[in-house]
C-alpha cells in the first residue's frame, strides 16, 4: 500500500490498482483528497502493470461531498473538474465502489467513472440545491444522460437522494453488490477486461436527452410543479436552467453554462444564507460537555401521553421514522378523536402525492391507542404531551415512574414549565428530559431539547438522537425532526415583558424552509419595547427577496440573515397564557383543544408563538413617543 497523500492510498490487487480514500469523517472532497486521486491515477496510467482502477472509501460512507469550508477561499489544485476529467479520459477502465452515501461531489466523481457498483443501501444524490447552489463539477450535465432529464430535473432540484434499487433501475449503477467492497468493486473489474467491455464515458451519451431536444414544455412543465416549493429561491430554477443546457448543447458548451450558473448562486445572498443556516444546525446540534460519542439508549418503541394537536403530531413522527408508537388517552372518545385526525392528516397527505395509500396504512399500523396507563411500559421513550399545568405533568409522570421500564427516557413536551420540577416527581430525574415541539408537530422541524439539572449525558444524547433520526420509505425521506437546540431547563425561563436590561442567553433555532436550513441564535440584550424584526407577515409582504435582515443576533453578535419565506420568526416568546376551565365534569382529554400547548394555525396563545415585533400596545408606545419627542 502506498501513500499519496495524507487521505489517499494505492494499492494493488493483481492487474487492477485500488485508490481507498480515508479522510474522516464523510470523505470530503478536500484538496488533498483531491491531489491524491488526481495524482495516483496519473500514476496508475503509467503503470503498465495496471489494466483497471477502482476507486473506494474507507469508514461509513462514500465520498459524501465536496469540503464546503473551502467555498469563499481561493481555489486550490488540482481543482475537482481536472481530476474528473483525467479519470473520464483514462484508457484504463475506472470503477468506483460505493456504500454509504454518494452524494454532490462524491456522486460527480463516480458519474465520470466509466462502470459504477453499489452496496444495497448505498444512497446517491445531489442535494447542492439545499445550499443554494447547483452541482458545479458537471452533475447537471453527467446525470441527464444517464438518467434522462426528468429523473435528473427530480433529483437535482429537490436535493433529494436515492437509493440503490433505484439507481440501478434507473442506469446510475451497473451492478448492486454485496460482501466486501473492494473486492467486489476489483471483480467487477476483472470481469470488464475479461469481457472486454468498452469504455462507457457519460459524456458521448445521448440517447436519453435526445428525445427531449427541443421541447421546451418539459421544462416548462417541471418549473410549474414545483413553483410553489420553490417560491422565493434561486438556486432551484438555476438548476433547471443546467438541466436544460445539457439537453440543448454539446457537453463541452454545457459545462460552461454549469459554470456561469455555479458561480452567479455561489455569490447570492440565498446562497450564503443556507450556508450559514448549514453550518448553525450543526453547530446546534452540539452540546460543550457531552461528548460526540456518549452512548445513547436505542429507540425501539415509543409512547405518547395525550392525543390532541401536539400528542397526534408526536406520533406521527415516530410513525414517520417507523419507530412503533402508543398513545395514550384518558377517554376512549378523545383517543378516538386523536387517531382520526392523524389519518386525516395523512390522508390529506396522500391527496397531494407525497405518499401513497400503502405508505398511509402502513405508518397508521405504527400507531396504536389506549386508554390503559400501562400501555407504556414496554416503550423505550415516552412523551407527555398533556395540560400546560403543572399538578398534572407531576402525576402523570409520577405514574410513569412507576410503570416504565428503568432505562426509559421521560420526557416532557412542555414549552413553559419547569423541567426540574416535574423530574422532582419521579425517583429518576436524571431521565427525564424536556423535548419541546413545535406545533403542528409533525409539519414544524424544530425540537427544543431542555435540559434538567439532574438529566445525565445519556438522556441528553439520546433526545439529541432522537430529534436527528431519519427514516427511508419507498416515496421519501422523513424526519422526527431536522433540527434540534438543546438549552439548560433555568436559563431558558423567558422574563416578563415588563423587565428591563439583559435578556437570559438561550439557544433556540429557526426553519425558513425545507430547503434551507436553521439558525443558531442568540437573545439579544434590548428591552422588549425595542425588540422589533421581520415578522412572518412584515418579511412576506413587504420585500419578496430571500434576505431579510432581522433584529437578532448569532454567537458573535453578528446580523443574523433570515428568509423571506420563514414560517415562523424567532424572537421573544411572550411569557403570556391564557387560562381555560374545563366546562365538563368528565375527565378532561389530555390535548384536547382546552390544551394551551395544542396550538392550531388559528390559535392565537401566546405561550407557543414566537415572534420577532414587540406586542402591538408597545408599537404604539413606541411611536406615541417618538411624535410626542418631534
Amino acid at each position: 500500500m502506498t501513500k499519496i497523500t495524507q487521505s489517499v492510498d494505492l494499492g494493488t490487487r493483481g492487474r487492477v490498482a485500488v485508490f481507498t480514500v480515508d479522510n474522516p469523517p464523510v470523505n470530503a472532497l478536500s484538496q488533498h483528497v483531491r491531489k491524491g486521486l488526481h495524482d495516483g491515477i496519473k500514476q496508475a496510467i503509467g503503470d503498465r502493470a495496471v489494466q483497471a482502477i477502482v476507486i473506494v472509501c474507507s469508514g461509513r460512507t462514500f465520498i459524501a461531498g465536496a469540503d464546503i469550508t473551502e467555498f469563499g477561499k481561493p481555489p486550490m489544485e488540482p481543482g475537482l473538474h481536472s481530476v474528473l476529467d483525467l479519470i473520464e479520459s483514462s484508457p484504463k477502465p475506472v470503477v468506483s465502489a460505493i456504500h454509504g452515501t454518494a452524494l454532490g461531489g462524491g456522486l460527480e466523481v463516480t458519474l465520470a467513472c466509466h462502470y459504477r457498483v453499489g452496496a444495497k443501501g448505498a444512497r446517491f444524490g445531489l442535494p447542492e440545491v439545499k445550499l443554494g447552489i447547483l452541482p458545479g463539477a458537471g452533475g447537471t450535465q453527467r446525470l441527464p444522460r444517464v438518467v434522462g432529464p426528468q429523473k435528473a430535473l427530480q433529483m437535482i432540484v429537490s436535493g433529494d437522494p436515492i437509493g440503490a434499487d433505484e439507481a440501478l433501475k434507473v442506469g446510475l449503477i451497473d451492478e448492486i453488490v454485496d460482501g466486501d467492497l473492494t473486492a467486489a468493486g476489483v471483480a467487477f473489474a476483472e470481469k470488464a477486461l475479461n469481457e472486454k467491455r468498452p469504455l462507457r464515458k457519460i459524456r458521448d451519451l445521448d440517447d436519453k436527452i435526445a428525445p427531449a431536444r427541443g421541447k421546451p414544455e418539459i421544462f416548462a412543465e417541471f418549473r410549474k410543479s414545483v413553483a410553489r416549493q420553490t417560491r422565493g429561491f434561486r438556486a432551484p430554477e438555476n438548476c433547471i436552467k443546467a438541466v436544460e443546457a445539457a439537453v440543448n448543447l454539446p457537453f463541452a458548451e454545457g459545462i460552461r453554462r454549469e459554470r456561469e450558473l455555479f458561480v452567479e448562486l455561489l455569490n447570492s445572498p440565498e446562497s450564503k444564507a443556507q450556508r450559514y443556516f448549514f453550518f448553525a444546525e450543526r453547530e446546534a446540534a452540539k452540546i460543550p460537555d457531552v461528548a460526540a460519542d456518549t452512548p445513547t439508549k436505542e429507540i425501539k418503541k415509543a409512547a405518547v401521553i395525550g392525543a390532541g394537536t401536539m400528542g397526534g403530531g408526536i406520533a406521527m413522527n415516530f410513525a414517520n421514522a417507523g419507530i412503533p408508537v402508543t398513545v395514550v388517552e384518558v377517554a376512549q372518545e378523545a383517543l378516538d378523536r386523536g387517531l382520526g385526525i392523524v389519518r386525516k392528516n395523512y390522508e390529506a397527505t396522500a391527496s397531494r402525492g407525497r405518499l401513497t395509500p400503502a405508505d398511509v396504512e402502513k405508518r397508521m399500523g405504527l400507531i396504536t391507542g389506549s386508554v390503559d396507563f400501562k400501555a407504556a411500559a414496554d416503550a423505550d421513550i415516552v412523551i407527555e404531551a398533556v395540560f400546560e399545568e403543572m399538578p398534572i405533568k407531576k402525576e402523570v409522570f409520577a405514574k410513569l415512574d412507576a410503570i416504565c421500564k428503568p432505562d426509559a427516557v421521560l420526557a416532557t413536551n412542555t414549552s413553559t414549565l419547569d423541567v426540574d420540577e416535574i423530574a422532582s416527581a419521579t425517583k429518576r430525574p436524571e431521565s427525564v428530559i424536556g423535548t419541546h415541539f413545535f406545533s403542528p408537530a409533525n409539519v414544524m422541524r424544530l425540537l427544543e431539547n431542555v435540559r434538567g439539572k439532574k438529566s445525565s449525558k445519556t438522556t441528553v444524547a439520546t433526545a439529541m438522537a432522537v430529534g436527528s433520526a431519519r427514516c427511508r420509505s419507498s416515496s421519501a425521506s422523513a424526519t422526527v425532526s431536522s433540527a434540534t437546540a438543546c438549552c439548560t431547563s433555568a436559563a431558558c425561563r423567558p422574563r416578563s415583558s415588563s423587565s428591563r436590561g439583559p435578556r437570559p442567553t438561550r439557544w433556540i433555532a429557526c426553519s425558513p424552509t425545507s430547503a434551507s436550513r436553521w439558525a443558531r441564535l442568540r437573545w439579544a440584550t434590548w428591552p422588549a419595547s425595542t425588540w422589533a424584526g421581520a415578522s412572518e407577515r412584515g418579511a412576506g409582504r413587504k420585500r419578496r427577496s430571500p434576505i431579510a435582515s432581522a433584529s437578532l443576533v448569532d454567537t458573535d453578535r453578528r446580523p443574523v440573515p433570515a428568509t423571506s419565506s420563514t414560517r415562523r420568526a424567532i424572537g421573544r416568546r411572550s411569557p403570556t397564557r391564557r387560562s381555560r376551565k374545563s366546562s365538563s365534569t368528565s375527565p378532561r382529554p389530555w390535548g384536547s383543544p382546552g390544551d394551551p400547548s395544542a396550538t392550531t394555525k388559528s390559535s392565537r396563545d401566546c405561550s407557543t408563538r414566537w415572534s420577532t415585533r414587540a406586542p402591538r400596545s408597545s408599537r404604539r408606545r413606541s411611536r406615541s413617543a417618538r411624535a410626542t419627542s418631534t
